[in-house]
């Protein structure tokens, strides 16, 4: 294999752009594009002709680059949009609904040290 990077990327471009489609994730494009041509720079650096085509191994290698990506946006999300609705409970009073923010807050702060609660605030 005996091309430039420019024409390998030129080369497998629909193969990455399938599988932007593939996994749903076209509203972020950019970054799963980048994630496809590094998935192909480290098959290009790691192919080994003696176990098999380079096709088929740009395609798991692209493929799996992209799913690790979409794994740890995944678990981002989890934790995080999880911690958020906390925060956006209410309790009902007289004066109308009272935000738990501070009450939530304070539940994480305890665990913190004093200069830890110094930087979240």
């Amino acid at each position: 294999m005996h091309m430039t990077f420019e024409e390998l990327a030129q080369q497998f471009e629909p193969l990455i752009k399938s599988q932007i489609r593939t996994l749903g994730v076209a509203n972020r494009f950019d970054e799963y594009y980048q994630a496809g041509l590094i998935g192909l720079w480290e098959a290009s650096l790691r192919f080994e002709e003696s176990k098999g085509e380079f096709g088929p191994y740009v395609y798991r290698t692209v493929r799996g680059k992209m799913l690790e990506l979409l794994k740890k946006e995944t678990k981002f999300k989890a934790v995080h949009v999880g911690f958020s609705l906390e925060l956006t409970e209410t309790i009902p009073y007289e004066g109308g609904v009272l935000p738990l923010e501070q009450e939530v807050l304070e539940m994480y702060l305890s665990h913190l040290t004093p200069r830890q609660r110094t930087w979240v605030v």
